[in-house]
């Protein structure tokens, strides 16, 4: 029984096409055909990554303006939980400064759902993994970065509470997250007398 793994152009790089023609048959002969299929993805993994090494500078431009700024997934998971626990939001709020991800404009609760590539996480390891065109990722992520820290301040300046949250964070525990934003918008309602 031939797969036919011997005739794609993944096989030459495939670790199961150097060990050798009878590897199939011995494999289906001892029952384990799933090594194969595994072994057979990752290598269809290692030619995507190699493709994607190729890409020209036009590629890669359109690729990285199709990136949402806006209604990512991220930021639908916090949403949807917020408004099952019936807090009514507004999004990306363009007259507060920022222009919050989630905003509670009435007690002033700024909410940001932060990329971990975009906003710099563990930025003092990931910086160098950056194997092209460093000159130009390594200040445009600082300058976010700064830019983040401004944001803060002139927020809490105005009398806003901001809350900042990573998106694998959010993407791991959304409940812990929300109850933690019900926390505090219940607390600000209290505080300003709307409860």
């Amino acid at each position: 029984m031939d797969m036919g793994y011997r005739n794609t152009n993944w096989a030459k790089k495939c670790p199961i096409y150097m060990f050798g023609q009878n590897l199939h048959q011995s494999c289906v002969h001892y029952g384990i055909i799933k090594i194969i299929i595994t072994v057979k993805e990752s290598c269809k993994i290692m030619e995507e990554k190699r493709q994607q090494k190729q890409r020209t500078k036009a590629q890669n431009s359109k690729m990285m303006s199709g990136i949402k700024c806006k209604g990512s997934a991220i930021e639908k998971q916090l949403q949807a939980a917020l408004w099952k626990r019936g807090m009514r939001y507004r999004k990306n709020v363009k007259s507060v400064v920022g222009k919050p991800d989630i905003c509670f404009k009435g007690i002033k609760l700024a909410i940001f759902c932060d990329g971990e590539f975009w906003h710099g996480y563990d930025w003092q390891n990931r910086k160098y993994d950056f194997k092209s065109n460093k000159e130009f990722w390594i200040p445009k992520i600082e300058r976010n970065m700064e830019r983040d820290k401004e944001v803060n301040r002139t927020l809490e300046d105005q009398g806003w509470v901001v809350l900042r949250y990573w998106g694998k964070d959010i993407k791991k525990d959304t409940d812990k997250i929300a109850n933690e934003i019900q926390r505090v918008y219940d607390e600000r309602k209290k505080a300003n007398g709307k409860i």
